[in-house]
């Protein structure tokens, strides 16, 4: 299986952001990721399987961004999902949305969101 991992995916630092991936055509999922630590940790994505809908739920700032996929704190690993897709379809449909919440009172910012392909930090499909 091809894998394609996404990291990052947070509210923003008072939550008036909601990052999502969507992805039809996967065959399985991983999240959360594992961290360097080595300890048991739970996602803060909302999973909804029906959908292929992976959205984030926790607040995150600049300072907990990755910049190794191979090197996660207990935080980062907590925020992303690795999806392994069957090569025999040759392609990968997902979407990145992101939703800004104008009531908040932020003012806009940019948003970080790292892909990378098959990650070591999870264990391979069954």
């Amino acid at each position: 299986m091809v894998g394609l991992s996404i990291f990052d995916l947070d509210t923003g630092p008072t939550g008036e952001y909601t990052e999502s991936v969507t992805a039809s055509n996967f065959a399985y999922f991983v999240s959360p990721l594992r961290p360097s630590s080595g300890n048991d940790i739970s996602t803060t994505l909302a999973i909804n399987r029906a959908t292929g809908t992976f959205t984030s739920t926790a607040t995150g700032s600049p300072a907990d961004n990755p910049s190794d996929p191979r090197s996660l704190t207990d935080v980062q690993a907590s925020r992303g999902v690795q999806l392994f897709f069957r090569p025999s379809l040759g392609y990968v449909n997902a979407s990145f949305i992101v939703d800004f919440d104008a009531s908040s009172g932020a003012a806009p910012t940019g948003r970080n969101l790292l892909f990378a392909g098959d990650s070591a930090l999870c264990t391979p499909p069954p």
